[in-house]
Protein backbone atom coordinates (compact mmCIF):
# COMPACT_ATOMS: atom_id res chain seq x y z
CA UNK A 1 0.00 0.00 0.00
CA UNK A 2 2.96 2.44 1.06
CA UNK A 3 4.22 1.73 -2.46
CA UNK A 4 0.80 2.86 -4.44
CA UNK A 5 0.59 5.55 -2.20
CA UNK A 6 3.89 7.70 -3.51
CA UNK A 7 3.06 6.51 -6.77
CA UNK A 8 -0.15 8.29 -6.90
CA UNK A 9 2.12 11.13 -5.19
CA UNK A 10 4.45 11.32 -8.48
CA UNK A 11 1.69 11.25 -10.39
CA UNK A 12 0.06 13.72 -8.98
CA UNK A 13 2.99 16.37 -8.64
CA UNK A 14 3.57 15.43 -12.86
CA UNK A 15 0.46 16.02 -13.69
CA UNK A 16 0.06 19.49 -11.62
CA UNK A 17 3.59 20.77 -12.99
CA UNK A 18 2.33 19.77 -16.81
CA UNK A 19 -0.61 21.95 -15.73
CA UNK A 20 1.51 24.72 -15.03
CA UNK A 21 3.73 24.35 -17.78
CA UNK A 22 0.28 24.46 -20.26
CA UNK A 23 -0.91 27.56 -18.53
CA UNK A 24 2.16 29.73 -18.43
CA UNK A 25 2.77 28.75 -22.44
CA UNK A 26 -1.06 29.79 -23.16
CA UNK A 27 -0.13 33.07 -20.88
CA UNK A 28 2.44 34.05 -22.80
CA UNK A 29 1.19 33.29 -26.44
CA UNK A 30 -1.95 35.53 -25.42
CA UNK A 31 -0.11 37.97 -24.12
CA UNK A 32 2.33 38.15 -27.57
CA UNK A 33 -0.60 37.96 -29.62
CA UNK A 34 -1.99 40.51 -27.96
CA UNK A 35 1.29 42.53 -28.26
CA UNK A 36 1.87 42.09 -31.42
CA UNK A 37 -1.33 42.06 -33.35
CA UNK A 38 -2.69 45.32 -32.46
CA UNK A 39 0.25 46.73 -33.46
CA UNK A 40 0.24 45.16 -36.82
CA UNK A 41 -3.02 46.59 -37.34
CA UNK A 42 -2.39 50.36 -36.29
CA UNK A 43 0.90 50.02 -38.74
CA UNK A 44 -1.23 48.82 -41.71
CA UNK A 45 -3.52 51.29 -41.07
CA UNK A 46 -1.70 54.14 -40.81
CA UNK A 47 0.57 53.07 -43.57
CA UNK A 48 -2.69 53.08 -45.41
CA UNK A 49 -3.38 56.70 -44.32
CA UNK A 50 -0.30 57.56 -45.61
CA UNK A 51 -0.69 56.06 -49.15
CA UNK A 52 -4.23 57.75 -49.31
CA UNK A 53 -2.42 61.17 -48.22
CA UNK A 54 0.09 60.93 -50.63
CA UNK A 55 -2.58 59.79 -53.14
CA UNK A 56 -4.84 63.12 -52.96
CA UNK A 57 -1.68 65.03 -52.52
CA UNK A 58 -0.48 64.28 -55.51
CA UNK A 59 -4.37 64.47 -57.13
CA UNK A 60 -4.68 68.73 -56.03
CA UNK A 61 -2.48 71.40 -57.92
CA UNK A 62 -0.43 72.33 -55.28
CA UNK A 63 0.78 75.27 -53.66
CA UNK A 64 1.28 77.36 -55.41
CA UNK A 65 -0.80 76.83 -58.10
CA UNK A 66 2.00 76.64 -61.01
CA UNK A 67 4.81 75.73 -58.69
CA UNK A 68 8.21 75.08 -59.40
CA UNK A 69 11.03 72.45 -57.32
CA UNK A 70 12.55 76.14 -56.43
CA UNK A 71 9.38 77.44 -55.49
CA UNK A 72 6.84 74.48 -54.01
CA UNK A 73 5.17 74.86 -50.57
CA UNK A 74 2.58 71.46 -51.20
CA UNK A 75 3.32 69.15 -54.20
CA UNK A 76 0.47 68.24 -56.30
CA UNK A 77 0.09 66.69 -59.88
CA UNK A 78 -2.96 68.77 -61.50
CA UNK A 79 -2.90 71.07 -64.20
CA UNK A 80 -4.46 74.96 -63.94
CA UNK A 81 -8.04 73.58 -64.07
CA UNK A 82 -8.23 70.47 -62.18
CA UNK A 83 -8.67 68.40 -65.11
CA UNK A 84 -5.87 66.14 -65.60
CA UNK A 85 -2.28 65.64 -64.03
CA UNK A 86 0.69 67.75 -66.13
CA UNK A 87 3.77 65.54 -67.08
CA UNK A 88 5.68 68.95 -66.66
CA UNK A 89 4.90 68.75 -62.23
CA UNK A 90 6.10 65.72 -62.65
CA UNK A 91 9.31 66.65 -63.68
CA UNK A 92 9.34 69.31 -61.07
CA UNK A 93 8.42 67.01 -58.45
CA UNK A 94 11.49 64.39 -59.59
CA UNK A 95 13.93 67.72 -59.60
CA UNK A 96 13.14 67.24 -55.72
CA UNK A 97 15.67 65.28 -53.60
CA UNK A 98 13.51 62.31 -52.29
CA UNK A 99 13.63 63.50 -48.23
CA UNK A 100 12.61 67.00 -49.55
CA UNK A 101 9.78 65.18 -51.22
CA UNK A 102 9.08 63.32 -48.14
CA UNK A 103 8.94 66.39 -46.17
CA UNK A 104 6.52 68.16 -48.93
CA UNK A 105 4.04 65.37 -48.45
CA UNK A 106 4.05 64.95 -45.31
CA UNK A 107 5.62 61.12 -45.34
CA UNK A 108 7.59 59.67 -42.74
CA UNK A 109 7.70 56.00 -44.13
CA UNK A 110 9.05 54.99 -47.28
CA UNK A 111 6.91 55.90 -50.52
CA UNK A 112 6.97 54.90 -54.27
CA UNK A 113 4.50 56.19 -56.70
CA UNK A 114 4.38 54.61 -60.49
CA UNK A 115 1.98 54.81 -63.26
CA UNK A 116 0.26 52.12 -64.81
CA UNK A 117 -1.87 51.47 -68.35
CA UNK A 118 -4.49 48.96 -68.81
CA UNK A 119 -2.91 45.56 -68.55
CA UNK A 120 -1.02 46.89 -65.20
CA UNK A 121 2.71 47.49 -66.85
CA UNK A 122 4.10 50.57 -65.49
CA UNK A 123 4.25 53.78 -68.07
CA UNK A 124 7.23 55.67 -68.81
CA UNK A 125 6.45 59.43 -68.44
CA UNK A 126 9.28 61.49 -70.42
CA UNK A 127 12.03 58.93 -69.40
CA UNK A 128 11.13 58.81 -65.92
CA UNK A 129 9.00 55.58 -64.49
CA UNK A 130 8.63 56.20 -60.69
CA UNK A 131 8.20 59.81 -58.01
CA UNK A 132 9.85 58.73 -55.08
CA UNK A 133 12.10 55.61 -53.23
CA UNK A 134 14.67 54.74 -56.04
CA UNK A 135 13.79 51.40 -56.48
CA UNK A 136 15.76 51.11 -59.86
CA UNK A 137 12.97 51.14 -62.28
CA UNK A 138 14.41 50.93 -66.05
CA UNK A 139 12.76 52.79 -68.88
CA UNK A 140 12.87 51.52 -72.21
CA UNK A 141 12.98 54.95 -74.69
CA UNK A 142 12.66 55.48 -78.64
CA UNK A 143 14.17 58.70 -79.29
CA UNK A 144 16.33 59.38 -82.46
CA UNK A 145 18.26 62.53 -82.13
CA UNK A 146 19.89 64.48 -85.50
CA UNK A 147 22.35 67.71 -85.83
CA UNK A 148 24.10 68.80 -88.49
CA UNK A 149 27.24 69.31 -86.59
CA UNK A 150 27.21 70.08 -82.70
CA UNK A 151 24.12 70.62 -80.93
CA UNK A 152 23.25 72.46 -77.90
CA UNK A 153 24.98 70.33 -74.69
CA UNK A 154 22.32 70.34 -72.48
CA UNK A 155 20.23 68.30 -74.88
CA UNK A 156 22.43 66.30 -76.23
CA UNK A 157 23.70 65.08 -72.71
CA UNK A 158 20.07 64.57 -72.14
CA UNK A 159 18.90 62.70 -75.03
CA UNK A 160 22.39 60.87 -74.29
CA UNK A 161 20.77 59.69 -70.60
CA UNK A 162 17.38 58.81 -72.04
CA UNK A 163 18.97 56.28 -74.64
CA UNK A 164 18.09 57.96 -77.36
CA UNK A 165 20.49 57.45 -80.76
CA UNK A 166 22.28 60.34 -81.65
CA UNK A 167 23.02 61.17 -85.61
CA UNK A 168 25.00 64.21 -87.27
CA UNK A 169 25.78 65.23 -91.11
CA UNK A 170 28.16 62.30 -91.67
CA UNK A 171 25.16 59.71 -90.55
CA UNK A 172 22.43 61.60 -92.16
CA UNK A 173 22.12 58.14 -94.50
CA UNK A 174 21.30 55.87 -91.51
CA UNK A 175 19.33 58.66 -89.79
CA UNK A 176 16.33 58.60 -92.48
CA UNK A 177 16.75 54.83 -92.57
CA UNK A 178 15.96 54.53 -88.98
CA UNK A 179 13.51 57.47 -88.43
CA UNK A 180 10.43 54.98 -89.02
CA UNK A 181 11.68 52.88 -85.48
CA UNK A 182 11.64 56.18 -83.50
CA UNK A 183 8.48 57.32 -81.21
CA UNK A 184 10.00 60.80 -80.85
CA UNK A 185 12.69 62.71 -83.24
CA UNK A 186 14.63 65.14 -82.24
CA UNK A 187 16.15 67.76 -84.85
CA UNK A 188 18.20 70.13 -83.76
CA UNK A 189 19.33 73.34 -86.79
CA UNK A 190 19.79 70.29 -89.17
CA UNK A 191 20.18 72.55 -92.34
CA UNK A 192 18.95 69.46 -94.67
CA UNK A 193 20.00 69.50 -98.25
CA UNK A 194 21.00 66.89 -100.81
CA UNK A 195 23.72 66.21 -99.47
CA UNK A 196 23.53 61.86 -98.83
CA UNK A 197 21.78 59.42 -100.66
CA UNK A 198 18.33 61.08 -100.51
CA UNK A 199 17.78 64.85 -101.67
CA UNK A 200 16.36 67.40 -99.79
CA UNK A 201 12.76 66.96 -100.98
CA UNK A 202 12.75 63.18 -100.27
CA UNK A 203 13.98 63.94 -96.58
CA UNK A 204 11.28 66.38 -96.25
CA UNK A 205 8.72 63.87 -97.21
CA UNK A 206 10.04 61.21 -95.25
CA UNK A 207 9.74 63.21 -91.95
CA UNK A 208 6.20 64.04 -93.14
CA UNK A 209 5.58 60.87 -93.59
CA UNK A 210 6.26 59.20 -90.38
CA UNK A 211 4.93 62.25 -88.27
CA UNK A 212 2.02 61.90 -90.16
CA UNK A 213 2.09 58.25 -88.37
CA UNK A 214 2.01 59.17 -85.16
CA UNK A 215 5.88 60.24 -84.77
CA UNK A 216 6.37 63.05 -82.61
CA UNK A 217 8.73 65.86 -83.88
CA UNK A 218 10.82 68.58 -81.79
CA UNK A 219 13.09 70.51 -83.83
CA UNK A 220 14.68 74.07 -84.34
CA UNK A 221 16.59 76.11 -86.68
CA UNK A 222 17.16 76.32 -90.11
CA UNK A 223 15.51 72.78 -91.81
CA UNK A 224 16.10 73.76 -94.82
CA UNK A 225 12.73 73.69 -96.74
CA UNK A 226 8.82 74.02 -95.80
CA UNK A 227 7.54 71.09 -94.62
CA UNK A 228 4.76 70.12 -91.97
CA UNK A 229 2.21 72.46 -93.66
CA UNK A 230 4.26 75.64 -92.66
CA UNK A 231 6.52 77.87 -94.22
CA UNK A 232 10.52 79.19 -92.44
CA UNK A 233 11.45 82.60 -93.11
CA UNK A 234 15.28 84.26 -93.36
CA UNK A 235 15.25 86.69 -90.44
CA UNK A 236 17.38 87.57 -87.12
CA UNK A 237 16.66 88.73 -83.97
CA UNK A 238 17.17 88.18 -80.63
CA UNK A 239 14.22 87.96 -78.38
CA UNK A 240 10.51 87.56 -78.77
CA UNK A 241 7.44 88.32 -76.34
CA UNK A 242 5.20 84.84 -74.95
CA UNK A 243 2.02 85.43 -76.55
CA UNK A 244 -0.07 83.10 -73.85
CA UNK A 245 0.33 81.45 -70.69
CA UNK A 246 1.84 77.60 -71.95
CA UNK A 247 1.98 74.40 -69.76
CA UNK A 248 4.77 72.82 -72.03
CA UNK A 249 7.20 75.71 -71.11
CA UNK A 250 5.46 77.44 -68.42
CA UNK A 251 5.50 80.88 -70.42
CA UNK A 252 3.32 83.55 -69.02
CA UNK A 253 1.67 85.87 -71.43
CA UNK A 254 3.80 88.94 -72.81
CA UNK A 255 6.98 87.02 -71.23
CA UNK A 256 10.14 88.72 -72.52
CA UNK A 257 11.97 85.49 -73.94
CA UNK A 258 15.72 85.84 -75.25
CA UNK A 259 16.67 83.81 -78.06
CA UNK A 260 19.36 84.68 -80.71
CA UNK A 261 17.70 83.41 -83.95
CA UNK A 262 17.64 83.44 -87.77
CA UNK A 263 14.96 81.55 -89.10
CA UNK A 264 10.97 82.23 -87.72
CA UNK A 265 8.25 80.29 -88.49
CA UNK A 266 5.03 82.01 -90.50
CA UNK A 267 2.10 81.27 -88.17
CA UNK A 268 -0.78 82.29 -90.56
CA UNK A 269 -1.85 78.54 -90.59
CA UNK A 270 -5.04 78.22 -88.14
CA UNK A 271 -3.94 74.90 -87.04
CA UNK A 272 -0.44 76.24 -85.30
CA UNK A 273 -0.15 77.71 -82.24
CA UNK A 274 2.34 80.30 -81.65
CA UNK A 275 3.71 80.56 -78.37
CA UNK A 276 6.45 83.01 -78.94
CA UNK A 277 6.80 85.86 -81.36
CA UNK A 278 8.81 88.18 -82.50
CA UNK A 279 7.64 92.48 -83.50
CA UNK A 280 6.87 91.00 -86.94
CA UNK A 281 3.82 88.16 -85.31
CA UNK A 282 6.20 85.60 -86.57
CA UNK A 283 6.44 82.57 -84.46
CA UNK A 284 9.59 81.80 -82.40
CA UNK A 285 7.85 79.09 -80.54
CA UNK A 286 5.11 77.18 -81.92
CA UNK A 287 3.27 73.46 -81.36
CA UNK A 288 0.94 71.75 -83.66
CA UNK A 289 -0.61 68.51 -84.69
CA UNK A 290 0.07 66.53 -88.18
CA UNK A 291 -1.86 63.84 -88.91
CA UNK A 292 -1.17 61.30 -85.93
CA UNK A 293 1.89 62.74 -84.72
CA UNK A 294 2.56 66.27 -83.01
CA UNK A 295 5.06 69.09 -83.66
CA UNK A 296 7.22 71.62 -81.39
CA UNK A 297 8.92 73.96 -83.26
CA UNK A 298 11.66 76.02 -81.57
CA UNK A 299 14.09 78.71 -83.49
CA UNK A 300 16.79 77.58 -80.79
CA UNK A 301 17.07 75.84 -78.55
CA UNK A 302 18.97 77.73 -76.20
CA UNK A 303 16.42 80.06 -74.67
CA UNK A 304 16.74 82.60 -72.02
CA UNK A 305 14.54 84.72 -69.94
CA UNK A 306 15.13 88.14 -71.13
CA UNK A 307 14.28 90.13 -67.74
CA UNK A 308 16.40 87.45 -65.47
CA UNK A 309 18.70 86.41 -68.15
CA UNK A 310 17.82 82.53 -66.23
CA UNK A 311 18.14 80.13 -68.74
CA UNK A 312 15.16 77.86 -69.73
CA UNK A 313 16.72 75.00 -71.52
CA UNK A 314 15.27 72.69 -68.68
CA UNK A 315 12.15 73.38 -70.08
CA UNK A 316 13.15 73.00 -73.60
CA UNK A 317 14.16 69.60 -72.32
CA UNK A 318 10.93 68.94 -70.55
CA UNK A 319 8.90 69.92 -74.03
CA UNK A 320 11.17 67.05 -75.28
CA UNK A 321 10.19 64.82 -72.58
CA UNK A 322 6.29 65.51 -72.55
CA UNK A 323 6.59 63.54 -76.24
CA UNK A 324 8.69 60.22 -74.94
CA UNK A 325 6.31 57.00 -74.52
CA UNK A 326 7.55 54.26 -73.51
CA UNK A 327 7.79 51.46 -70.76
CA UNK A 328 9.91 50.35 -67.77
CA UNK A 329 10.65 47.11 -66.22
CA UNK A 330 7.50 46.12 -63.95
CA UNK A 331 7.58 46.78 -60.40
CA UNK A 332 7.50 43.85 -58.05
CA UNK A 333 5.19 44.53 -54.49
CA UNK A 334 6.52 41.22 -53.11
CA UNK A 335 10.26 42.07 -53.30
CA UNK A 336 9.94 45.51 -51.27
CA UNK A 337 11.94 44.42 -47.99
CA UNK A 338 9.28 45.66 -45.41
CA UNK A 339 7.24 44.54 -42.00
CA UNK A 340 4.34 46.04 -43.79
CA UNK A 341 3.07 47.36 -47.10
CA UNK A 342 -0.26 49.27 -47.88
CA UNK A 343 -1.53 50.39 -51.74
CA UNK A 344 -3.40 52.90 -52.77
CA UNK A 345 -4.89 52.94 -56.57
CA UNK A 346 -6.34 55.84 -58.15
CA UNK A 347 -7.08 56.64 -62.08
CA UNK A 348 -6.45 59.90 -63.94
CA UNK A 349 -5.42 61.08 -67.03
CA UNK A 350 -1.67 62.13 -67.75
CA UNK A 351 -1.46 64.16 -71.01
CA UNK A 352 -4.02 62.24 -72.84
CA UNK A 353 -3.54 59.29 -71.62
CA UNK A 354 -5.64 57.38 -68.91
CA UNK A 355 -3.49 55.97 -66.18
CA UNK A 356 -4.15 54.18 -63.03
CA UNK A 357 -2.15 56.00 -60.43
CA UNK A 358 -0.15 53.13 -58.00
CA UNK A 359 1.00 54.72 -54.38
CA UNK A 360 2.98 52.27 -52.09
CA UNK A 361 3.78 53.07 -48.81
CA UNK A 362 5.52 50.68 -45.98
CA UNK A 363 8.33 49.94 -42.86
Amino acid sequence: MLYISIKAQVWYSDFMLSLFVFILLITVFYRVLNNISPQGDIDYASLKRQAMSIAEGLSTQGTPQNWTFQKVTRVGLMNSDGSRASPFKLFEAKRLSYNELKRLLGVGNEFIVVFTNATGSVINIGGYCSLGYDYGLAASNSIGYYTKSQGLGFIVSNITALGGDLYNLSSVDDFFSNISNYQLLVIENPHFDDTGGLTLQQKLARLEEVVANGTHLVMSGVIGGDLLNVSFLSESGGWGLATQENEMFRFVQNQNVSMYYSTTLNSTNSSILSLVENTANHSLVAEWSYGNGSVVYLSNFSINDSVTGRKLWARVMDAIRYNIIGNCSDLEPNSIQSEHLAKIERYLIMGSRVMRMEVYAWV
